[in-house]
C-alpha cells in the first residue's frame, strides 16, 4: 500500500485526519490561502444536486446550490441569509428585552397567516388591514 502521508506538501496525513494545503486538526481540514475554500458534495442519482459548502476570504460561510444560487449565507458578524422559504414546524421566539423588530426590505405587503391560506393582517407601509 502506498504511503499517503504527503504528497507534494497539499494531502497532507496524521493521526487526527487528513489535511489539504495544512496539517489536519479534524478528521478532514481543507486550506486555500488568498482564495474561498470549497467543499464540492455531489449526488448525480436520481434528481440529486451539487452543492458547495464555502468559507469566503470575507469570513462568510455560503452553502450554494451550483448552477443555482446561494441558499444560506452567514456573515462574519453571525447573521443568515436565507434564499427561499422558511418553514417552522414550531414556535419562533425571540429572546431580546426590547423589540422584535420584523422587516419587510422588499416592497410587498407582510401578511400573517395563522391557519393554511386564512389572511387574519396585511401591513403596507403604515396601514394595516384585518
Amino acid at each position: 500500500m502506498a504511503n499517503l502521508s504527503n504528497i507534494n506538501n497539499i494531502l497532507r496525513t496524521s493521526s487526527l485526519g487528513v489535511g489539504i494545503n495544512c496539517d489536519a486538526e479534524f478528521s478532514l481540514d481543507i486550506e486555500k490561502a488568498s482564495a474561498n475554500a470549497i467543499l464540492s458534495l455531489n449526488s448525480n442519482g436520481g434528481s440529486g444536486a451539487e452543492y458547495l459548502l464555502s468559507s469566503t476570504t470575507s469570513g462568510e460561510f455560503v452553502l450554494n446550490k451550483r448552477y443555482v444560487g446561494d441558499r444560506l449565507t452567514i456573515s462574519s458578524g453571525g447573521d443568515a441569509t436565507f434564499a427561499g422559504d422558511i418553514t417552522l414546524d414550531d414556535d419562533l421566539n425571540f429572546s431580546t428585552n426590547g423589540f422584535a423588530d420584523i422587516s419587510n426590505t422588499g416592497t410587498g405587503a407582510m401578511r400573517f397567516k395563522p391557519s393554511g391560506q386564512t389572511l387574519a393582517l396585511t401591513l403596507t407601509g403604515a396601514n394595516a388591514t384585518f
